[in-house]
């Protein structure tokens, strides 16, 4: 649009368009509006216009049923979607509980496992321990015993 072209109103370019009444979608109910003439009609052009809004007005119910059923086959469709997606739901989560459960033994059986190897690392290790310190006390005494008879021999050949 150019900068100095005025701008209309939605309203004002309907009207002016020939759209004087146009079709309120906000409601549930319709009808089909006669416009006021707005200038003397052909009597055939009127004739016309009327017949086509009896047919109009007789067709009416049949369109509005055939939405309506439309409408309802949608929502039946939809609600059969929903089922089956929510047994989808129900198998996936009882695969995924199934899955949980093996894992979660299988797991526990580690988890044992590993404790009581564990343990067995803990009773050798305290086994070994025992055996070192048992060894090095009797390395020490015998090094003691040793420093003293060498300790006891020099002392005598210094006498």
């Amino acid at each position: 649009m150019h900068p100095r072209t005025p701008k209309r109103k939605p309203a004002v370019v309907m009207t002016q368009a020939g759209y004087a009444n146009p079709i309120d979608m906000t409601t549930s109910a319709w009808s089909i509006p006669a416009p006021a003439p707005t200038a003397p009609m052909h009597p055939k052009v009127q004739a016309c216009a009327n017949e086509m809004r009896r047919v109009l007005e007789l067709n009416k119910a049949s369109v509005e049923k055939t939405m309506r059923g439309n409408y309802e086959k949608l929502l039946r469709s939809i609600d059969a979607e929903i089922e089956e997606t929510i047994q989808k739901l129900e198998l996936f989560q009882q695969v995924n509980n199934a899955i949980y459960e093996k894992c979660t033994k299988r797991l526990k059986r580690l988890a044992d496992v590993a404790a009581d190897e564990m343990e067995e690392v803990q009773k050798l290790h305290t086994q070994i321990f025992k055996d070192t310190t048992q060894v090095f006390d009797k390395a020490k005494q015998k090094s003691l015993r040793d420093f003293k008879a060498e300790a006891d021999k020099i002392l005598q050949t210094v006498k």
